[in-house]
């Protein structure tokens, strides 16, 4: 496989893929396009970093250590969500519970779309 599509498929399209849910998301249930904006711009700084930790971890063969893998997989979710959730409250100014569940909401919900169109859980 070349570098340019093992790179699509790890980082860019699930990119492309948390975009379009976590904003659509949000956009339907908050109508709110500055925290729509904001969701896009937390997920430029947390999601290729994810999946290209993620990656490394792979390429050390942790794939072949499925619980070690799924638990590095988790711990990295559940950073992205306080990174994710720290951004929303400085940016729109939601108090941290309030920040803390949309981020949580919106990860969980991409989390579990990648699990069905990637299977990669």
């Amino acid at each position: 496989m070349s570098i340019f599509l093992y790179l699509f498929i790890k980082i860019i399209l699930p990119f492309i893929a948390t975009i379009a849910i976590e904003c659509a998301l949000v956009y339907i249930i908050f109508k709110n396009k500055g925290l729509t904006y904001c969701i896009f711009l937390c997920n430029v700084i947390t999601n290729p970093t994810l999946n290209f930790l993620l990656m490394i971890f792979d390429n050390l063969y942790l794939y072949n250590l499925s619980l070690a893998r799924h638990i590095i997989l988790i711990i990295l979710e559940f950073i992205a969500v306080f990174i994710e959730a720290y951004i929303i409250s400085y940016m729109i100014n939601f108090n941290k519970k309030k920040s803390i569940l949309i981020s949580l909401l919106l990860n969980t919900c991409s989390f579990l779309a990648g699990i069905i169109l990637f299977k990669s859980f």
